[in-house]
């Protein structure tokens, strides 16, 4: 039997980075349309999106916690921002870098 394939629509611009979060029922994506995105894995559902990033997201991470509701993204806009999965806001960006943030750990 084949796997069930699903394919969902929000970002406008190429995929740049996607992880599971803590639980494995949930994806995050970036996006070089600025934005990220957390999917339900089994409806395919958009849960909350994220926007703040001035330009495309390069690269994104989880927060190491048994609770997983924050993550951090880094863009060609030079900031690192860290958000509540939650809410969908931003709560914290450092805006201090030279060139684009291609990855955060």
């Amino acid at each position: 039997m084949a796997a069930k394939k699903k394919s969902v629509a929000m970002h406008t611009n190429y995929l740049s980075a996607c992880s599971f979060t803590n639980s494995d029922m949930q994806i995050l994506t970036a996006s070089g349309d600025g934005t990220c995105a957390l999917w339900d894995v089994e409806s395919g559902q958009l849960l909350q999106s994220f926007h703040g990033h001035g330009a495309d997201v390069l690269c994104l991470d989880l927060a190491p916690s048994e609770t997983g509701n924050t993550f951090v993204s880094g863009g060609c806009d030079k900031k690192a921002m860290v958000w509540d999965m939650r809410s969908g806001q931003c709560v914290q960006a450092f805006e201090t870098h030279e060139s684009d943030i291609n990855s955060v750990r």
